[in-house]
């Protein structure tokens, strides 16, 4: 018997559901912007404006600037 697999999106959006015990809309209104799945926990392709925030997040909990 062979067993579907998820797809990586679905894999992600998993975990946000694990992390908001499952509260859907929770995941929503996440602020771990460190998190690295955090463009993905809506299961699908971030957008340019989701990538743009985690990667300014997790530049900023690093103490690195643009300038660098």
């Amino acid at each position: 018997m062979q067993t579907k697999l998820k797809t990586p999106y679905k894999t992600f959006r998993a975990k946000c559901m694990d992390c908001t015990l499952n509260q859907y809309n929770e995941i929503t209104y996440c602020t771990s912007y460190d998190c690295p799945i955090y463009p993905y926990r809506f299961g699908k392709k971030p957008t340019e404006d989701d990538t743009r925030v985690h990667l300014e997040a997790v530049n900023k909990s690093m103490g690195a600037t643009e300038d660098s």
